[in-house]
């Protein structure tokens, strides 16, 4: 049985042209092993993991808009926002339809 050495297992990886710089010791001679980017309404986030052929080394870059919302991350604001929305709606409702505290003239105990 033959074990495979990095070189081979790494052969048909694509270079990274976006971030060829391997992060230990900058070599330009890097291949990409996992990129994803996701783009909503107009923000985007991405995670990039290359290897350095040179050294071995792995390398992480990731970034995301600082208001990067996911659509999950997105709809579950805009429900919490609804329901708070509503509970205030609702508070206010029983506060105009709850009867009055104060007494009336008519309450009023006549003393003897």
């Amino acid at each position: 049985m033959k074990i495979m050495t990095v070189d081979e297992w790494i052969s048909r990886w694509k270079q990274n042209e976006r971030f060829p710089d391997c992060l230990s010791c900058g070599s330009t001679d890097t291949k990409e092993h996992h990129f994803t980017q996701t783009w909503c309404r107009g923000k985007k986030k991405f995670e990039s993991e290359s290897i350095c052929v040179d050294c071995h080394m792995w390398s992480w870059r990731s970034y995301a808009d600082p208001d990067f919302l996911t659509p999950e991350e997105y709809d579950k604001l805009r429900w919490e926002k609804m329901v708070a929305e509503h509970a205030a709606q609702a508070a206010d409702e029983r506060l105009e339809t709850a009867p009055s505290e104060q007494p009336t003239a008519d309450a009023v105990p006549a003393s003897a």
